[in-house]
């Protein structure tokens, strides 16, 4: 039996913060996803495009046709629910030492240092 590497509900927030940053395409995201969690993942495009398109379909990320690449960035509902999950997202870095929100902010260095206080 295969473990999962990331938890249910976990591959949509990461996106969700990848596309914070600044607008991505698809294929920017699997690189990106890689890059930082490799060798423990390779994002491929079958967990990465359904995660997007459940993304589009909540009004969470919006995708603009590019040459022939869709970049997709986050909207205003998807900056909202992002920020809701701040603590979530946090506990997710913390547990995969990766940093993927914001890195200066006092709130998110709390939101950081309360998921490290946090029982397992």
């Amino acid at each position: 039996m295969s473990k999962r590497f990331f938890k249910h509900g976990e591959l949509p927030l990461l996106l969700l913060a990848l596309v914070s940053k600044h607008p991505r395409h698809g294929y920017e995201i699997m690189n990106e996803l890689t890059r930082l969690f490799a060798p423990r993942y390779r994002a491929s495009p079958g967990s990465i495009y359904p995660a997007i398109e459940a993304l589009q379909s909540e009004g969470l990320i919006a995708g603009r046709a590019e040459g022939d690449k869709t970049i997709y960035s986050i909207t205003e509902p998807g900056k909202d629910a992002f920020g809701e999950r701040a603590e979530l997202l946090a506990a997710i870095e913390l547990r995969l030492n990766v940093q993927l929100g914001e890195s200066d902010s006092l709130d998110a260095q709390l939101t950081r240092f309360k998921a490290r206080l946090a029982p397992p």
